[in-house]
């Protein structure tokens, strides 16, 4: 037991003031060590109850004594308390510690009070917090494409949708006649539509709008959240020969990286798509079973083909792509407005769009210049 009152009173010798000096600073050091409470104890006191084992660290609230936890002289272990108990582990209904789920118990989903980790999420799938994509998490948008079309044809450029497109409609001009097709090359995974004129002379510009399921939005080149994609084409004056627009870039649905998302994280909305795990070729033909893992489908991936399919357009020459800034919200606008059935491509041809001649600082892709939308 050390305690002793570190207030000295009056009248003291020096060796009587030394002892009484030493005893209150060594009972301070050892807040009070003893089997009872310090009479001295003023509100805000620690003391270190050791009547038992394991001895007990309370605080002085200026009434009563609070236990903040114990302390095992022979193993070195301190517990805390919370509202006056030992912490243990928590349950639904109570605080405590939250121990971490074996790889076995996140790889079975045990229905556990146990956390997991990041990786095991990656890993395992999460159990029951990642859930299959449904309908209802299905979502469609529309995009399109336009171009300068003759009778001897040319591919307008990307179709925004690639894989995830299921129907595309054709916006020519009145008098005129089009076949249009669906193709792509040997140099390309892109899905690229084709027209030629059927009827009358000289040159056109025709739209493509395709609707397309979103299969993993939004996405984010490295300096925030796209609004959209407005990718123009543009002939060696300047002018404006066609345009791209979507809430997609164009290697987003056309590269050979899926960013299709197979399960969806309810709590955090994080998307998640389905891997093989690699294994030999001998190991499948002696019997292995296929493995799998969910990927959370990161903007590394769904960006991995930028530079494969940088910009959407069969750019002859003279001819050049320019990205407008995709972090300027009226192309959000533009993209609700096609959505709903507006004519935007009546808009841009007729000038509404004016882009800017100085290049943005911007992450993309490689070669595109980005510029500003200019303002009136």
């Amino acid at each position: 037991m050390t305690q002793s009152n570190p207030i000295i009173g009056a009248d003291k010798s020096g060796l009587q003031y030394r002892n009484e000096d030493n005893d209150g600073k060594r009972a301070l050091l050892n807040h009070h060590k003893g089997a009872t409470a310090p009479s001295y104890a003023e509100a805000g006191a620690l003391w270190l109850d050791d009547n038992a084992t394991p001895w007990l660290l309370k605080w002085y609230d200026g009434t009563s004594w609070i236990t903040q936890g114990s302390l095992d002289a022979g193993s070195g272990l301190f517990t805390p308390y919370v509202n006056g108990a030992a912490l243990g582990d928590a349950g639904e209904s109570s605080k405590g510690l939250v121990l971490r789920a074996s790889d076995a118990e996140a790889a079975a989903g045990e229905d556990t009070q146990k956390f997991i980790t990041p990786a095991q999420l990656a890993a395992y799938g999460g159990g029951d917090f990642l859930t299959s994509v449904s309908q209802g998490d299905v979502n469609t948008s529309t995009g399109e494409i336009s171009g300068m079309v003759s009778t001897t044809g040319a591919i307008i450029g990307t179709l925004p949708g690639g894989e995830y497109g299921f129907s595309y409609t054709l916006l020519g001009v009145t008098g005129a006649s089009f076949n249009t097709y669906v193709t792509t090359d040997s140099n390309s995974y892109a899905a690229k539509i084709f027209a030629h004129k059927t009827a009358g002379g000289g040159t056109s510009l025709i739209t493509v709008k395709q609707r397309y399921i979103t299969a993993s939005p939004p996405f984010d080149m490295g300096d925030g959240t796209a609004y959209g994609f407005l990718y123009l084409k543009l002939d060696a004056a300047g002018n404006i020969i066609g345009h791209y627009l979507a809430d997609v870039p164009p290697w987003g649905y056309n590269g050979p990286t899926s960013v299709r998302a197979d399960k969806i994280d309810r709590i955090t909305g994080k998307k998640y798509r389905k891997v093989l795990t690699p294994q030999t070729m001998e190991a499948y033909m002696d019997g292995a079973p296929l493995e799998y893992i969910y990927e959370e489908i990161t903007q590394e991936i769904k960006n991995a083909d930028m530079d494969l399919i940088p910009q959407p357009f069969a750019l002859a020459e003279g001819e050049t792509a320019v990205l407008v800034d995709p972090l300027d919200q009226r192309i959000e606008k533009l993209i609700e407005l096609q959505n709903t059935g507006g004519d935007v491509a009546a808009l841009i041809s007729g000038g509404f769009v004016r882009p800017d001649n100085e290049a943005l600082s911007r992450s993309g892709p490689a070669g595109i210049m980005q510029v500003a939308w200019k303002n009136d």
